[in-house]
This record gives structure tokens, sequence and C-alpha cells, in this order.
């Protein structure tokens, strides 16, 4: 996407010209409104957020402005306006005041707007190389315009929090012990919520000890761009070589250092903020900025907080230390706009003496108290107060006391074992007493406060105590908030304290919700193009909450994920499985040699499997109804494991009741995603990976454990139809994840023993049982340690995999005497019982083909089907025998002699086809695969020579 795009400006109008009727003041009417209709073009196009995004220096030019005098009166000093600026800094117009003749120097008057020549990056060197963000902005700009600026030009995300740090502006000091609480619990409350901290911006007060907070922070985590942000507010005017911030253009980062020494009167930016806001009214004056914040932070606690409409807004909260007159107003008028405070004890002036009162009845805070306490610790600045001014300062102390809900003092000699973000945090938990239903109001907000913050500490010191009790319902919208923000410590502590994960996806809306709400992810993408019915690129990833998803969409795509042969878990099927359907073939026979599991080829009939329950496919649409569960805590757990979450995956999955089939499909839906994604060298796809290996060893884990306790009923769990899993097995999940280690268990290989035996006893020889197929009569002797009856012999998949191989060396053994010995012009009844046989291998081959469970479309099961390398010898072997056969049949001789030769070829090649039979051998298997393999790596290898040694020749070529 190009950021810098043009804006296209559309308007037209017809004018009829008359060489001797027309009006040059029509012309000019009609040039004005044309002109207008571009201009409220341009403004529209600017109002766009796109625009903001991808052209913030544009955008800032249109809409920020800054002030500049245009009225120059000189205050009694040489050179200097009103203003506070040098007669050289103002530009030419206001330098002639003929304009103002008679009146007296204004500042709301006499000072006008223009736009802003400030703004773009700011470096300030050093170490670490520190940047920042700075805009010069009119104290008149509206508050609106600014947060866009923030959110939009700046790229920061709304805030969880903002923390609003007041206090003395000059250089005061403070206990080290404070100082060390104060900076590590500021950067850990604004590291945990989220928080935007806002500051004066200056390199003095209060504002230098949040700068070296943050300093310390980014030094000690080693980020050269922290993750705290800091914006400062300070003013314009009084901005210590304030020439080097000018930047009209907003296209370089400018270059500012700190300069204490030559700063005088002037104050130096604090080089470890991460933005700043540089309030210009037109002077040189201090305390410019504070209307402005203080529309700033009213606008902010005024914005929603997360990404769903809870109707909480973001909290502000204000932290002082020190002060002086100045900030025992803004904190008076702070607390009246319902603003709660917490003042550090210890701080200095202010801040000690309201500290020292705050615990005191209102009637205790008498006049002569606050003088006492101001005298104790202004020190020599007391002298200035006048009796007036104390008087007022005792009204607004008293004030303040009154709204003591809103007041939090942070006693440094009581907590000595907690830091400052616990105070901040506690001051906007405060929960009036006086009416229970906004008591429980307000107790839901602060839950909601909590969740979005991620401070589980806190919720349980301050909301989850004794004499609060919640019910689920009441704690619905925190789960939301706490699934969908990825806060896995404060979902496990919401469910330990009442939260009903049944009643929570009671409703379909609400897992419709979390669905769109998916964080971004391959499967989210996935679902987005099922939904919209075409392709989305990976540039057009879908926002959270975009997309309208239905649990339709849901089932379909995870029924895809685990395999056409489970049922949809949210919608009934539409069809029946026949038992034609229920064709498993299992390949699981392991090798364990020195700790190598190698698959094997084992050829279970539909009825053995049927008989053992591995699957059930005839299902009546009664037991359909009656079947189909709604398991909320399969739901949460599905939900996680799409988005590859581990920490709320393994939360919701030690709930499962069916933790090991749980295990197992999630481990083969995370494969299924990683190999869907197209990228096996990426990060997801790595996770996805890691993530279903995870989950393999835990369903190993807690088989293990059930076949240490019994492994007869463990050994039915794996063949234990699951309502939750799509009707599907454990033993069928294994196979389809290719879970190599679960099934390379001692009790999963002892069922797939008893599975391949039948009814025929497992501790019976092969050669008692070979014995018995030639002589079935000899099943009633005691030659076997059972009497089984003959159809338990002849229906074992054992036998009938035995029937198969002697099968196949017969039709081997017609093949040759025919080519050798019986190959005539004639067919004789030999080659045409041979025609028979193959015709009945075709058959095979086509039922293999088209009775395939995950191939739907004929693509996919072509695709699968050709995957196989046996599969392709059994195609080759019977195209060449029908070209064979065709060529056999002509009368030409060399004709005749050529269809020979073809179907001698196309015996070898079936003969080659008893490699797959013995794969099932523990001695020949393994043996088998390991060459297979080499012969692809030295296939491919000779591929990648070839390749390299043709492209040598094109470069030889064009030398």
């Amino acid at each position: 996407m190009h950021c810098h795009r043009p804006v296209h400006l559309r308007f037209s109008f017809t004018l009829t010209v008359s060489d001797t009727s027309m009006d040059e003041a029509v012309v000019n009417l009609i040039t004005v409104q044309a002109l207008s209709a571009v201009k409220g073009q341009i403004q529209s196009q600017s109002q766009s957020p796109l625009y903001r995004r991808c052209c913030p220096a544009g955008w800032i030019k249109n809409e920020i402005k800054k002030k500049e005098c245009c009225f120059y009166v000189e205050d009694g000093r040489e050179g200097i306006c009103k203003c506070g600026y040098p007669k050289d800094k103002h530009c030419e117009d206001p330098i002639k005041p003929e304009d103002y003749v008679g009146e007296q120097w204004d500042r709301h008057r006499h000072t006008k707007e223009a736009p802003t020549d400030a703004f773009g990056d700011i470096s300030f060197g050093g170490l670490g190389q520190k940047t920042g963000k700075y805009v010069r902005v009119s104290s008149d700009t509206p508050c609106e315009i600014l947060y866009q600026l923030m959110t939009d030009c700046w790229k920061l995300r709304s805030p969880n929090l903002l923390i609003s740090v007041t206090g003395g502006a000059k250089n005061f000091n403070i206990k080290p012990l404070l100082k060390e609480k104060f900076r590590r619990g500021l950067i850990k409350v604004a590291q945990t919520t989220g928080a935007w901290i806002l500051t004066g911006g200056t390199h003095t007060g209060v504002m230098k000890h949040v700068g070296m907070a943050v300093r310390d922070y980014t030094l000690s985590s080693g980020l050269t761009e922290g993750q705290i942000v800091v914006i400062g507010v300070a003013p314009w005017g009084v901005i210590h070589k304030q020439e080097d911030l000018i930047n009209p253009k907003g296209n370089l980062p400018v270059q500012y250092s700190l300069d204490e020494q030559g700063q005088g009167l002037l104050s130096c930016l604090d080089i470890n903020h991460t933005h700043f806001l540089l309030v210009d009214d037109g002077t040189r004056d201090y305390g410019v900025e504070i209307e402005l914040r203080a529309r700033l932070e009213k606008h902010i606690s005024q914005q929603s907080l997360g990404n769903r409409g809870s109707g909480v807004t973001i909290p502000v909260v204000c932290v002082v230390l020190d002060g002086g007159p100045g900030t025992l107003n803004t904190m008076y008028n702070v607390m009246l706009n319902h603003t709660p405070c917490v003042v550090l004890e210890g701080s200095g002036r202010v801040a000690d003496v309201i500290a020292k009162v705050a615990d005191l009845p209102v009637s205790e805070v008498t006049l002569d108290l606050i003088k006492q306490l101001m005298e104790r610790f202004f020190g020599q600045e007391y002298k200035e107060f006048t009796e007036v001014k104390v008087i007022e300062w005792t009204k607004k102390i008293q004030d303040i006391i009154r709204m003591s809900h809103l007041l939090t003092v942070f006693h440094i000699d009581e907590d000595k074992n907690s830091d400052v973000d616990v105070a901040i945090l506690q001051a906007l938990l405060k929960v009036p007493k006086s009416d229970e239903h906004a008591a429980r109001q307000s107790l839901e907000r602060q839950l909601e406060l909590a969740v979005a913050w991620n401070r589980v500490d806190i919720a349980e010191s301050e909301i989850f105590t004794e004499e609060i009790q919640w019910t689920s319902c009441d704690l619905h919208p925190a789960m939301f908030s706490a699934l969908v923000g990825d806060k896995p410590e404060f979902v496990r502590l919401l469910l330990e304290n009442g939260v009903c994960v049944g009643k929570f996806l009671e409703s379909e809306d609400m897992l419709c919700e979390l669905y769109a709400h998916l964080p971004s992810c391959f499967f989210l993408r996935k679902l987005a193009t099922r939904v919209q019915g075409g392709k989305i690129c990976r540039g057009q990833e879908p926002q959270p909450g975009s997309t309208k998803i239905s649990l339709s969409h849901v089932a379909e795509e995870v029924r895809h994920l685990l395999g056409s042969f489970t049922q949809p878990l949210y919608v009934p099927s539409c069809y029946k499985m026949t038992k034609d359907d229920v064709r498993l073939v299992v390949s699981l026979r392991t090798a364990h040699q020195k700790q190598v599991c190698v698959f094997s080829s084992l050829f279970v009939v539909v009825s053995q499997v049927l008989s053992k329950g591995l699957v059930n496919p005839t299902c009546s649409d009664e037991e359909r109804t009656t079947d189909k569960v709604w398991d909320s805590i399969r739901d949460l757990f599905l939900w996680a494991v799409v988005q590859n979450n581990p920490e709320l995956a393994e939360i919701s999955w030690e709930q499962c009741r069916d933790c090991i089939a749980a295990a197992l499909a999630a481990s083969k839906i995370l494969r299924k995603l990683a190999q869907e994604s197209g990228e096996d060298d990426s990060e997801e796809a790595k996770d996805m990976r890691e993530l279903a290996s995870h989950y393999e060893n835990q369903a190993i884990g807690v088989f293990s454990e059930c076949h240490s306790w019994d492994a007869q009923r463990a050994q039915k769990l794996l063949i234990r139809v699951s309502p939750s899993w799509g009707r599907s097995t454990c033993l069928w999940l294994a196979l389809k994840a290719e879970a190599k280690s679960f099934i390379a268990h001692s009790g999963v290989q002892a069922l797939l023993t008893q599975i391949w035996f039948g009814e025929l006893s497992v501790d019976n020889a092969p050669w008692k049982v070979l014995l018995c197929m030639i002589f079935f009569p000899l099943i009633y002797t005691n030659i076997q340690r059972q009497a089984e009856r003959t159809e338990h012999l002849f229906t074992s998949p054992q036998v009938k995999f035995y029937w198969n191989i002697a099968s196949y060396f017969g039709f081997l053994w017609l093949f040759a005497v025919v080519l050798m010995i019986d190959f005539q012009a004639y067919p004789s009844w030999r080659e045409l019982l041979l025609y028979v046989w193959l015709t009945s291998l075709v058959c095979e081959e086509l039922r293999q083909f088209y009775h395939d469970f995950d191939g739907p479309g004929f693509r996919k099961k072509a695709k699968m089907y050709i995957s196989d390398m046996w599969n392709i010898l059994d195609v080759l072997s019977i195209i060449l025998f029908i070209v064979g056969l065709v060529c056999r049949l002509q009368a030409s001789g060399t004709v005749f002699y050529v269809g020979k030769v073809i179907l001698c070829i196309d015996f070898i090649i079936f003969c080659l086809r008893l490699m797959a039979i013995f794969t099932i051998s523990r001695t020949l298997g393994p043996k088998i695969i390991i060459l297979r393999r080499m012969v692809g790596f030295l296939s491919c290898e000779r591929h990648k020579r070839s390749q390299i040694f043709l492209d040598l020749l094109k470069g030889a070529s064009s030398l």
C-alpha cells in the first residue's frame, strides 16, 4: 500500500459565456464557490483515518496550528514585546500596529493561529540514541484532534489507564527509599496496564523523576524503544533552544540536547520522555499548558476502554509529589471532576501537608493546624503566604478531605513491602458504601479495569474478597475481556472464583463473538475466506471483530481440519454414513528397536473394526440427536487451539472430560493448520507444530497413567466413541494426526495386536494359524489354546492378510507361468484367468480411490492417492499390463513380441510390489522404509545437482 496518494478533487459547474452580457461579479462569485468546493473536499479527505495514518505530515499541517503575536508592543524592556518574544522573532505584519491603535495588548485578541512549523521526530542522542515524537500545538486546539494525532499519526495504542503526574516544578530531593518505590511502582503500573503517563515534559522537578524512572527501565530491560509511553505537555514559549525544534516539513528528525547550564530562566525538554505536546499561546509564559492538559485528560477519560462496548471508560488517576500552590489547585480541580488522587507522603510540601491530615475528621483540620504544617514543610517559603492565602488553602484541603473516597495516601513506613503501583490501582478501586446497587456496579467496573490492566494480584486482594459474593453471570463480561485480551492468569482466576463455562457459552452468540474477536492468525484468515467466499491475502488480514462469523462456518472449517470422518460439531449432519464409508486401513505396526518407531501397514477388515467399535458408522437420526452434545469446555479449548494459544488451551484442556481425545484432536488440527499455512519455516507454523507435539505428549501422559491403573479399561478408552469430537475415537484421531509416539505406546500396540488377531488368541504362533488355514478342522483340536469357531478364524484380519499374501503369490505364479510356458498366439484359459484376476485388482484400486474419508473432491482424492509410492506402482503396473495386452493381441509378430517384453517388465513391477507386504515384518519393515527414503533423498540430490549444472551452463553461454 502506498502511503502518499494524490487527493482527487471532483467539482464541476457549467457556465454559458456571452461576450456582451458577462458580468465580472458573476464570474467572481462562481470562482469563489468552486474554490470553496475544492477546500471542502480537501478537508473531508484530511479527516479520513487512513489519511492520518498514511500521510501524518500532511494531516498535521492541515489540522495542527501554532500561535504567534500579531501586535508588537514593548513591555518596558527594549526590543521585547509584551508576548515575551524579541522584535526579531516577530514577522513583519505584527511590527506595524496601525490596526490596533489605542488598544491594550491582550493575549486572546492580539495572537493569531497559523499552521504549525515544529513537528516530527526528535532525537536526543546519547546512550541508546533515544528518539521521540513532538508537535507544537495551539492552546486552543480541540482535544479530539490531539487524541487523533496520538492514536493515528503517532500510532499509540489507546491506553487502559491515564496517569497524570503533577507536583513540584523545581528540583527537589526525596528520600532514596521513596524515590526507588516511586520509580519502580510507576513503571510497573504503566507496563502491566498499558497506561499513558502524562507530565509537564521538562527536565525539572517531578517530570525529571518520571524521566529517570523511564531511563532506568529502558537500560535494565535493554530496549532501545521502551514500552512505556510518557507524554510531556509543556509550554512552547519557555523551552530552551526552541529554534532547534523548528521543522516545517517534519520529514527529518531534529537533534536536541540538554543544556541545563545555559538554559537560564527557560527549561529544557526531558530527554527520557517519548512524546511531547508543546502548547503555544503566543507568549513565553509558564502555565499556559494547564488548561489544555486538563481538557485533554477529560477527553481521554471519556473514551471507551477495550474493544467491546461495556460502557467502561478509560480511568484517570492523579499522582502528587511535592508541589506548591499550583499543585494544590490542580489536585482540587481534578478531584472535583471525580478523578482519584494518590499523594506520596515524604515527597515534600503540599503532598506532606495533605498526607498528615488525610486521616483526620474535617472538624479537626483547622486553620492553626494548616499553618503549623505549612510552616513545617514549606520552610522559608511559608513567609510568602498571606493570611488570605492560608485561609483559602485550608478550605480547599478540607474539601479534599471530604472526598476521602478519591484520596489515597501512600505511607512509606506502613507499606514497606508494597510499591506505588498498588496504591495507584487501589485508588481506582475504592467502592463507595452508600448505595448497594451503585456499589455493585462500581465493583463490576473495577473488575473490568483489573482485567484491562492484567493485574491478578489487585483483583485477588481488592475484588475477590470474602465479603463480596460473585455469581457466574456477574463475571461473564470480565471473562470475555480476559479471553479476547489473552490474559490466561485472569481466566484461571475467574474460573476459580465462580465462572461456569457452561453458562458463559450457553448462547451461540457468545461463542460466535469469541470467534469474531480471534487475534490475527491463520485460522481467522481461513474463516474470513470461507465467510466471504474469496481469497484473503496476508496484506488484507481481517481485523478482530470485523467479520461476522456463524457456527456453521466454524463447524465446516473444523471438520475440514479434523477430517471428514468426523461429524460436524455444531450443526447436525445431513447425510448418513454407510458401512462402506467406514473402511479403516490401520497403518500401524511399530518396530521398537533402539527406540526407533516406524509406521507399518496393517489391513484391517471392516467387520473387525465395527465389531471392536472403533467407529460407529450407522447412526440413526434419533441417535444423532440424542448424542449431539453442547460441550462448552470443548468449545473453549477448540477456540484456544485454533489461534495457537498454548496458555489458554492448557487451562481449558485441564477441564476437558475426554482429555485424551481432546489432546489428539488438537494435535490433528494444529498439524493440519501448519501444513496448510504454506510457510514451513514461519514462526507461526513452527509454533503450531510444537504445540501439536505438546498435546501428543499430554495424551501419552494421561493414557500411560490410565494404563498403569487398569490396562483393559485404558484400551477401551481408545475405541470409545467421543460425542464431543464428532463421534470419533482416540485411536482414529491418533491415526489421522500421525501421532507416532502415541501409537508406539505399549498399551496402544497391545490393542492393535488384539484387533489384528481378531477373535483368535494373541498367543497363537503364526505357523499354527497357517496350518489351521489349510486344515481348518484342526481348530477343534488341541493344537490351539482356545477352541475358536470357524468363522472366527476366517474373519480374523491376520488370517485375511495371510490369504491376501497367498493370493498375490498365486497371481505372480500364474503371471510367470503364462509368460514363460503359456504365451501363445491365442490366449489360453490360464491367460484368460490372469486377465480376470487383474480386473479384480483394478476394481480394488478403484474402490480404494473412491472410498477415502479425507477425499471430498476428485482432485484431492487423486492428490492423496498418488502421494503413496505403492499406489503409483499399482497404477504403473496396471497401465503397463493394459499396454502389453493391447500389443499382445495384435497379429503382427513384432508387435506381439513387444507386448511380451512389456508384460515381462510389468511382472518385475508386480514383484516390487511385494515390498509393501513385507513392511509389516518387524525385521524387514524398517529396512524397506529406510531404503525407500534413501532412494528418495538421492533422487532429490541428483535433481539439485542437475539444476546447478544447468545454471552453470547458462552462465557460461552468457559469458
